[in-house]
Order: structure tokens, then C-alpha cells, then sequence
């Protein structure tokens, strides 16, 4: 009798380890980062995470004066930089290429450039403005009017050229309360293809709403758009037949921005929720960055070692690789990391004792970079700066 209930007694163990390890299972496929978890270490030197760095000046012309650059994109041939009111094309190593600038009230013009995609070779050229999307194609005397796409439902603020190049995902804003979607897929004829709806309507009651900055976050890995929104946290993306996946979870613990906080008519204090600030993702990183409570955050998450690491955000990463300006990515394009500084603040870095005492791997490409700022007027375009990150 005690041996059978000894053998009863081990079942019901055994069945519960079988159980747990499941449940750990179950935990890890969900792709969940627990964002309040306590960071394994944190991180100081660009080299933990980085092979190279390199400094790309934009070159500086009359017709390619960058007064401010806005966002940034990139493909196999181009970089381009979106300012208040044109598009400016560079190609890998910082020349000039073309410029469109089409802001009017005309058919072929945009009244605001609110957003724009470019395709991997440059051919096809989408802006998103007031009312209708613009479709440019390339030729030999630069990009030229090709039509007009109405939209099923006015008011996105992205745009996004996917990768099947027929088809444009449209993403709509948290504040637009009674949008119908969050998401809309289309043809090039203007036709709906797939949607995601709203989920988070809501009673507007007197009072301003509130508008907070990077409420929808979008990045592109492996040249597929995902994209978050500040009320829940699950990051999207979309699959090769244009269905909306669940990617990843940035766990908040509840404690991100809700639609009835938001519809209250008393002012929105936002500094009680978590909001992500900016997301990028390669191989083998995901980078984040997000504020709560007044303190900012930007974390490091090594997919590769399962290991996050947690960044000071009063010197960044340091760059112990050439001795450059502490980095923070601001945008990430095949892999590399991107980040810009104007041209007056890098000649004034470089010409100090920071710089002149830094300790770096690669010394002669330090004095590739001293060359590079002595050269630079105050006044030139802003130097993009590159960092390849390990794999």
C-alpha cells in the first residue's frame, strides 16, 4: 500500500515538472520581453555590440541644403532624407543624386509631405499627403507624375510600399478615435485588400485629446514592415500573403496608455504610462527605447545570448572602436545602425580633449575621421554615421 502510493506520489511530480516545462516553453514561444526585468548587465562600449563605424558626409550643394532632417530611408541604391517639405536622394557614399520637391496645391504636388516610401530600386516613389497618395516613377530626368490613388478611408500617418511591390500598407492614428481601422492594405487602384480595425474606439468627451510623440512605431527587418501602437504591446507585421501577424510582446504590465485614460476630459498625464519611444531590430539585436515615470530607457536585447543590457543614457555608447561621438541609433537600414550630427558640433568634437586622448582600436581610421572634420565647413549638410553591428 505505501509502495503504491509512493508510486502515485511521483506520478503526480513527475506530471507536474512535465507540466511546468511546458509552461516555460509556452512562455518563451510567445516571443515575450518583459521590459521591467532586470537588465543582465549594462553596456558602456560600442565594440560589445559593433564591428565598424563609419562617417558619411552628405554632400553639400545648392539644391541639397539639409535644413533639418525629419526621418530617414534607405534601399540597395539610396539613402534618402525627408525634410519639412522635400526629398532628398544620396547614394551609399554621401553624393547628391536628385531632389523632389512638389509641394503645391496642384494635382501632381503635395499640399504636406506626411510621409513617403521608396522601392528597393528607386523606380517607385509613394507620398502620402491631404487626401490622396502620389505615385512618382524614375526616369532618366528624375521622378515624374505617374497618378493619383485615392484612399478607401482619409487620414493615415504612415505609408509603406510592401515588399510584393503591387500592394501599400496604410496605418491610421491612436488619436483618430473614430477610424474605423488601424490598419488598411490597398492596391495600387485604390482597392482594399486586407484590413485591421480599430479596436480601441472610444466616446470623446470635451476637451483636447492628446497627441503623444511616436505613438505608432514602425521599423523594417528583413524588408518587412512591423509596426506598434502606444495602447497595447504587441509589435505587428505582415506575412507574404498580406495577412496582419503577432511579431513580438514588449511587456508593459499594464501599465501602457489606455483609451479611457485618454478620453477623460480632465488634461492626460502622460508621464504615468510606459511609452515606447523607438524600436529597431537586425539579426541579432532588437534595440528599444521607452520612458516611464520621467526616466528614460534604452535597452539592448541580444537575441543570439538571450541577454539584455541597459544603456546609460548620459554618454550612450561609447565609441572605443575610431573615437568617435558617443552613438544612439536612430534608425536602422540592412543591418546597420544609422545615426547624424551636424557638421559644427563633430569639428568641434573632434578638435577637443576627448577625442585627442581617446583610447580606440582602429588609430588609423581615428585619423581618417580627424581628416574628415578639418575638412568640413560649419555650414555643410549633417555627416551620417554608420555602425555595423555584430552577428
Amino acid at each position: 500500500m505505501i509502495l503504491q502510493n509512493n508510486k502515485k506520489y511521483f506520478a503526480i511530480i513527475f506530471l507536474l515538472m512535465i507540466i511546468c516545462s511546458c509552461e516555460k516553453r509556452n512562455i518563451i514561444d510567445r516571443n515575450q520581453i518583459d521590459i521591467f526585468s532586470k537588465p543582465d548587465s549594462d553596456i558602456v562600449n560600442l565594440s560589445s555590440i559593433a564591428t565598424d563605424i563609419i562617417y558619411i558626409p552628405l554632400q553639400t550643394l545648392e539644391e541639397s541644403v539639409i535644413p533639418t532632417i525629419l526621418d530617414i530611408k534607405c534601399n540597395s541604391v539610396s539613402i534618402i532624407i525627408h525634410t519639412f517639405t522635400d526629398l532628398l536622394f544620396f547614394n551609399k557614399s554621401g553624393s547628391f543624386l536628385y531632389k523632389v520637391s512638389r509641394q503645391g496645391r496642384g494635382p501632381e504636388e503635395y499640399i504636406r509631405l506626411i510621409d513617403f516610401d521608396i522601392s528597393e530600386g528607386n523606380d517607385t516613389l509613394l507620398v502620402l499627403t491631404n487626401g490622396k497618395i502620389l505615385l512618382y516613377l524614375l526616369t532618366d530626368s528624375g521622378y515624374v507624375f505617374s497618378k493619383s490613388i485615392h484612399m478607401p478611408v482619409d487620414g493615415p500617418s504612415q505609408i509603406d510600399l510592401l515588399s510584393d511591390r503591387r500592394n501599400i500598407l496604410l496605418t491610421y492614428n491612436n488619436q483618430d478615435w473614430d477610424k474605423p481601422f488601424r490598419n488598411l492594405i490597398i492596391d495600387f487602384n485604390g482597392d482594399t485588400l486586407n484590413s485591421r480595425l480599430n479596436n480601441y474606439t472610444y466616446n470623446k468627451t470635451k476637451g483636447p485629446i492628446a497627441v503623444i510623440r511616436n505613438e505608432n512605431i514602425r521599423y523594417y527587418y528583413a524588408k518587412t514592415p512591423h509596426f506598434k501602437e502606444v495602447y497595447n504591446d504587441t509589435i505587428y507585421t505582415i506575412d507574404q500573403f498580406n495577412n496582419f501577424k503577432p511579431y513580438l510582446i514588449l511587456y508593459t504590465h499594464k501599465r501602457a496608455l489606455k483609451t479611457r485614460d485618454r478620453a477623460k476630459e480632465k488634461e492626460l498625464d502622460i508621464n504615468k504610462f510606459v511609452r515606447f519611444l523607438n524600436i529597431f531590430e537586425v539579426t541579432r539585436y532588437i534595440f528599444y527605447g521607452y520612458t516611464y515615470k520621467e526616466s528614460n530607457h534604452s535597452v539592448i536585447y541580444d537575441k543570439k545570448l538571450n541577454i539584455k543590457f541597459e544603456l546609460n543614457n548620459k554618454i550612450n555608447l561609447r565609441d572605443d572602436i575610431i573615437g568617435g561621438v558617443s552613438f544612439l541609433p536612430r534608425f536602422c537600414c540592412d543591418e546597420i545602425m544609422f545615426s547624424w550630427i551636424n557638421a559644427a558640433m563633430l569639428k568641434n568634437y573632434v578638435s577637443g580633449e576627448s577625442f585627442k586622448e581617446s583610447i580606440v582600436k582602429y588609430p588609423e581610421k581615428k585619423k581618417e575621421l580627424e581628416i574628415l572634420a578639418s575638412n568640413l565647413k560649419e555650414t555643410d549638410n549633417p555627416i551620417l554615421i554608420l555602425v555595423k553591428l555584430k552577428e
